[in-house]
């Protein structure tokens, strides 16, 4: 299982399916910034028949672009990887500080398929020190309203971490 609350996972994997076949999306490239140990690449693959590529800047989990996300050396590898194919699902659970959510969203989500692609943030119910997703996911929410939200949150008792995914979807 990755590093996710399992419930949330579950119901966002089952709701990201449903999408995708909707949409036709018989292979959609999937970019996860943050990639942790790279447990998620699996289920991507498995289940939707994705065509994965992970991004981490310490390299844990064998990440296909290993460096930084704001690091245009990095941006430009994943574009030439991507070879003008729009991104169908975009991951962001890199670094959780304010400003790299909101750097990594404007650097990313210009690839991210117009008609039906989806934005994914992790941690957007964390008020955990040093995690301030939840202040860009808040801003986001309130100032565009060109696509749909769909947010899974499942508390836990322990660990008393909230997580919450959140999705913005080009519908």
């Amino acid at each position: 299982m990755p590093t996710q609350n399992r419930h949330e996972w579950e119901a966002y994997l089952e709701f990201i399916g449903c999408h995708f076949r909707r949409h036709a999306l018989l292979s959609p490239v999937v970019v996860e910034l943050g990639v942790c140990r790279g447990e998620s690449r699996q289920f991507y693959r498995t289940l939707f028949n994705a065509r994965y590529i992970g991004i981490d800047v310490d390299g844990r989990g064998n990440p296909e672009i290993p460096g930084n996300t704001h690091d245009k050396a990095v941006q430009d590898k994943l574009k030439k990887m991507l070879d003008g194919n729009p991104i169908g699902l975009l991951f962001i659970d890199a670094c959780h500080c304010y400003h790299d959510v909101k750097a990594d969203y404007e650097g990313y989500s210009p690839l991210v398929n117009k008609e039906n692609g989806i934005i994914a943030f992790h941690d957007i119910y964390t008020d955990h020190p040093g995690v301030r997703v939840k202040k860009f996911w808040d801003e986001i929410e309130a100032c565009d309203d060109s696509m749909l939200r769909v947010t899974f949150r499942h508390k836990n008792t322990y660990p008393a971490w909230d997580y919450g995914i959140g999705l913005l979807i080009h519908a």
